[in-house]
């Protein structure tokens, strides 16, 4: 492997390990919040005879993100390529869960988390996970293509840009915010809706 792709992969291993720690406390933190958010907005829309916005929610169907990025990594793959990236993944994938499997893993829970992790990971085809795991097990990557690093860099944007989104959200400002504030960012969720 020449001396760019190996700064490249150490690169990208640092980086998804540190949004798959950024992206599992951010989901934390967004899950507390969102019932609290939720309880103070009936709450407040109860004591000022407003209809809840929520209700108003659920029956509409939500629009779907499409990330250009990913969409132009896409189009920049050649067959060949695109046809190499799910082997080079299942290999990953594959050492992953032979240094991680309960079976084989003698007492080890942190294994057994990373094997459920892995497994998940590779149902919802998130690769950076994969990767961010890997790191961990100090597993080698020096098979991945450059087309396998720019599906890669795809999955890190996305995360990214999830990430983002969450944290833009009215119950994260919420719940972040001064007591004194909150009223006023309840009051600006009813009035965009």
């Amino acid at each position: 492997m020449d001396d760019y792709k190996l700064t490249l992969v150490r690169q990208l291993k640092a980086k998804c390990r540190e949004l798959r720690e950024e992206l599992s406390e951010t989901h934390a933190i967004y899950e507390v919040s969102i019932p609290l958010f939720c309880s103070a907005l009936a709450g407040y829309c109860s004591l000022h005879n407003r209809p809840n916005p929520l209700d108003e929610l659920s029956s509409k169907p939500q629009p779907s993100p499409s990330d250009s990025r990913e969409a132009y990594i896409a189009e920049t793959l050649t067959e060949e390529e695109k046809a190499q990236l799910p082997s080079q993944f299942k290999k990953i994938f594959s050492t992953i869960v032979m240094q991680t499997h309960p079976d084989k893993n003698q007492g080890g829970e942190d294994g057994r988390e990373l094997y459920e992790q892995a497994i998940e990971a590779k149902k919802d085809n998130r690769v950076n996970e994969l990767v961010s795991i890997a790191q961990e097990l100090k597993i080698n990557l020096s098979h991945l293509s450059y087309a396998a690093i720019r599906e890669i860099e795809a999955q890190i944007t996305k995360t990214r840009t999830e990430i983002d989104s969450i944290r833009q959200s009215y119950p994260w400002h919420w719940y972040y915010a001064a007591t004194d504030k909150r009223e006023k960012i309840i009051e600006l969720f009813c009035e965009s809706r």
